[in-house]
């Protein structure tokens, strides 16, 4: 398992013990990391979190200077979203 999927499964573990908490660290990732293959599993941990202030900062993130974080953001909110 590479360390994005770990990051990406330990994101999606906090849901365990709260949303609010696991959405805010999937977005401070987003926002603070200069890897962006980091930020695109952040993205998805936060399509998966699906609250409205991970959905609300994926919304957000629409126009994220990196293409496969873009492209990530549309895919997990089409998901959350029921697309």
């Amino acid at each position: 398992m590479n360390r994005y999927r770990v990051v990406a499964l330990a994101l999606s573990l906090l849901v365990l013990g709260g949303a609010a908490l696991a959405a805010g660290s999937a977005a401070g990732m987003v926002r603070s990391t200069s890897d962006p293959y980091l930020a695109r599993e952040a993205v998805a941990a936060l399509g998966k979190i699906g609250t409205p202030a991970a959905l609300a900062f994926l919304h957000s993130s629409r126009d994220h200077p990196w293409a496969m974080v873009r492209k990530a953001v549309e895919t997990a909110l089409a998901c959350a979203e029921g697309r």
